[in-house]
């Protein structure tokens, strides 16, 4: 009998490769070592499921995504930075300082960032230039951004 590792079984069926993990596990007499060296997987990956199974929860993938956000940006301020943006194709800095001379000071610099980032907030001539992200890049390098200085060189002996 072919033996598979719990990653290609996993790619298989996730489920089904947890279910023979724990198979396993009750195979070795609750050895997590030789079920984790058998199924080729980490110590970590074996109790991690066994603690599943003994806790009655599901075997299946569980959520990554944040369960709250207290510090995200409020709906009509990113609304607002949006529509600031899409009018005046400012980067974030320039673009907080306007939104502060129009709207008040109650903004800061840093809640443009993430709505800016988005495509969406991006005009569409702006994503297709060609030196979108590369500002400088493709220039030469200058001695000073090198860091390199000329040095005084006396011809004298």
């Amino acid at each position: 009998m072919i033996q598979l590792t719990y990653q290609e079984l996993y790619r298989i069926n996730p489920l089904e490769a947890r279910k023979i993990l724990l198979k396993t596990f009750e195979e070795t007499g609750g050895n997590v070592l030789r079920t984790a060296k058998t199924l080729r997987c980490s110590q970590n990956t074996v109790k991690k499921f066994v603690r599943r199974q003994q806790m009655g929860l599901s075997l299946a993938n569980l959520s990554r995504r944040p369960r709250h956000s207290p510090r995200q940006t409020a709906k009509e301020i990113e609304e607002l930075v949006v529509k600031e943006r899409k009018l005046t194709n400012f980067g974030r800095l320039r673009l907080a300082y306007h939104i502060r001379e129009k709207h008040g000071p109650q903004l800061s610099s840093f809640p443009t960032g993430d709505p800016v980032r988005t495509p969406s907030a991006i005009s569409s001539d702006v994503m297709s230039s060609p030196n979108l992200g590369r500002g400088e890049a493709n220039s030469a390098p200058s001695p000073t951004t090198t860091g390199i200085r000329s040095i005084p060189c006396s011809t004298s002996r």
